[in-house]
């Protein structure tokens, strides 16, 4: 019984990591597509002053 006790337990210590690296990720990516939309204004910005 305090096997599968130790057992759950573990298991859901490693769905916490797991849920927590996932939450980095995401947040990653998000700050990542922020970037990405800058440039691409930045880009788009510089470009239409050229067609003047």
């Amino acid at each position: 019984m305090d096997e599968a006790k130790d057992q759950v337990e573990s298991g859901s210590l490693l769905v916490q990591g797991v849920g927590t690296t996932f939450e980095k990720i995401i947040y990653a990516v998000q700050e990542l597509a922020n970037d990405i939309q800058a440039v691409a204004a930045a880009a788009k910005e510089t470009s239409s002053q050229y067609r003047m």
